[in-house]
């Protein structure tokens, strides 16, 4: 075991380093959030995912991982889309809990708008975050682990990778409520498991893309079947039944 962690140590600690490089990107936008210019929010929100883009290829290209390892290339045909029926499911259900239980919803999302959640959130994070979690991260570790044994059937690139994606969310606790972190790390844990599964599986990178948009896009569908629902509930029957 100790073997297989030496080697394991240098993916984790890029991971890290860009962790860090995260939490400063993130700060840059709730500042950016914090002016009550959604332009500038939204601008801020793009740059900081780009530069995430740039940042994780700059250490792929230094440390000799090839686009094809990345997961740059076509996928084996292995199935995956009840993974993301998963996602859309998990999405949903977060969202409706955060709404349901009255907790603190996320200003930055609210601050970008329907228009710039589907771009900022749904397109431009998922395949930020999918080519640092699944496409640098689970490289390595697959390497440094060939041939390990996994846990419940699951490797430990798997396992590290999906956990990897959700420790990054810490990075809101600045400006979201922890309860409300809460929640959202439990999705985004799921969520990068079945991602990391879904890479695993293909050895592409683009259904854990897809996955990831799914999960995003349950989470809107989530909150927007909660506003109806508020909706029917306050209408005259929801008024007659108070």
């Amino acid at each position: 075991m100790e073997q297989s962690l030496r080697p394991a140590i240098k993916p984790m600690l890029k991971a890290a380093a860009i962790f860090i490089f995260l939490s400063f990107a993130v700060r840059a936008l709730q500042s950016a959030a914090a002016l009550g210019d959604a332009f500038t929010a939204a601008a801020t929100h793009a740059l900081t995912k780009i530069l995430l883009i740039l940042v994780v290829m700059l250490v792929a290209w230094r440390s000799g991982v090839s686009l094809p390892r990345m997961g740059f290339q076509r996928g084996n045909g292995k199935p995956w889309t009840w993974l993301g029926a998963t996602a859309v499911l998990a999405g949903a259900v977060t969202s409706i809990t955060i709404i349901g239980l009255g907790l603190p919803p996320n200003p930055i999302v609210g601050q970008l708008g329907l228009a710039g959640f589907l771009v900022h959130v749904v397109l431009l994070s998922s395949i930020a975050e999918e080519l640092l979690c699944r496409g640098l991260l689970q490289a390595e570790l697959e390497t440094a682990f060939a041939g390990s044994a996994g846990y419940l059937g699951i490797s430990f690139p798997v396992w590290f990778s999906g956990a990897m994606f959700g420790w990054l969310h810490l990075t809101l606790l600045p400006v979201v409520a922890i309860e409300t972190v809460a929640v959202i790390l439990a999705f985004t844990t799921i969520l990068g498991t079945l991602c990391a599964v879904a890479r695993e599986r293909t050895r592409s990178l683009g259904p854990p893309i897809a996955i990831h948009m799914l999960g995003n896009i349950g989470g809107l569908l989530g909150g927007i079947l909660m506003v109806i629902s508020a909706q029917v509930l306050q209408g005259p029957a929801g008024r007659q039944l108070a």
